[in-house]
């Protein structure tokens, strides 16, 4: 919020911040990973809805949306919007919002449970409540992660200067520390050398590795290829014999290539 209200150029703000819960319905019962999250999330992060309303989701305390995994697994059925799930043996929680599976590797987000951050007990209620006291202590608190939406034709390297100009007058300075903030895309995140450290290295000594594999490939093929030239002058021969013409033999090589 205060990103927005201070930084042109950003449109919406979210935040998620993931926790390790147990969740009960009847006599099911497992440890989740479940991400606490702000009443506009989905207006940020769009999944595929199964049943609900995921705009609306949120915006209870006690709101809960599922996948449809998991909603078959504690309802056994798809659409159990409205019924209520035990978390953390405290805190009934209900079902406000199923959404398809994410797909693996597919996302960011390593599971599709999410909880509303209104809920006083959540990880972001208990961080906005401290963050006036950190604040008067010089301290920061972070919740978890930060998306950003930016208004249509709005750059994010004007938005970036921004936010740099920004954080120094608005958070304290630590001795031999600087507070930054990065905007990432999500398409790049898996790719960004701060989130995972050596990733540039890495893929650029498998690419490296994939090219040696395929020269030497295409070495042992035209050793064989030569090693095989003298059987195949006889068909060359018979083919040339029958009425092949230059062009038709040059094709049938390259062709087989």
């Amino acid at each position: 919020g205060v990103l927005k209200l201070n930084v042109p150029g950003i449109r919406a703000v979210t935040r998620i911040a993931a926790a390790e819960v147990r969740l009960r319905h009847g006599q099911v019962e497992a440890r989740e990973r479940l991400y606490w999250a702000d009443p506009n999330a989905f207006d940020l992060l769009r999944l595929p809805v199964v049943a609900g309303n995921p705009d609306q989701a949120l915006r209870r305390p006690d709101g809960i949306v599922l996948t449809r995994e998991s909603a078959e697994k504690y309802f056994g059925r798809a659409d159990p919007i409205g019924q209520t799930v035990l978390l953390d043996e405290a805190h009934a929680m209900t079902v406000t919002a199923v959404i398809e599976n994410l797909p693996l590797n597919g996302t960011t987000l390593e599971t599709g449970l999410f909880a509303s951050g209104l809920a006083t007990y959540s990880a972001l209620g208990q961080c906005d409540r401290e963050a006036p006291i950190n604040a008067s202590k010089g301290a920061v608190r972070l919740c978890g992660r930060t998306y950003v939406q930016l208004a249509p034709q709005t750059g994010v390297e004007g938005v970036q200067s921004a936010i740099d100009i920004f954080l120094p007058g608005t958070y304290p300075k630590f001795p031999g520390m600087k507070m930054m903030v990065r905007l990432i895309r999500l398409d790049r995140v898996h790719l960004f050398d701060g989130l995972n450290p050596g990733v540039q290295a890495r893929m650029a000594m498998v690419g490296a590795v994939a090219l040696i594999i395929l020269f030497a490939s295409c070495v042992v093929f035209v050793n064989l290829s030569t090693a095989r030239s003298l059987r195949r002058a006889l068909e060359v021969g018979v083919r040339k014999s029958c009425g092949a013409t230059r062009t038709e033999l040059i094709f049938q090589f390259l062709g087989e290539s």
